[in-house]
């Protein structure tokens, strides 16, 4: 028995290469969504240093706005009872504590 020779039309060759586009439409997107979970902006966290002048005593706490280096904060010591000056502003980067 011999068989008819496979005939290949301009449409199954139009349809193979549509076919093949779509593949690689589909696994660019799956890339990009793959990235986009990888990459993820992450704010910093801010910290405020406060300082005693009279004692010493060092604290830190989560900034807040309208802070500035040398501000007199009204907040107290709980050492001495003195007014705490904000020493330093400083950020923490991921992986730190």
């Amino acid at each position: 028995m011999l068989k008819a020779p496979l005939q290949v039309t301009s449409e199954d060759i139009m349809t193979l290469i549509l076919l093949t586009l779509l593949m690689a439409f589909v696994l660019a997107a799956m890339d990009v969504v793959r990235r986009r979970r990888r990459f993820r902006l992450e704010l910093p966290r801010i910290k405020t240093e406060l300082k005693c002048p009279s004692c010493g005593l060092k604290e830190v706490r989560d900034f807040k706005q309208g802070d500035y280096i040398s501000k007199v904060t009204g907040e107290r010591c709980k050492r001495c009872g003195c007014q705490l000056v904000v020493f330093a502003i400083y950020t923490i980067m991921r992986g730190e504590t």
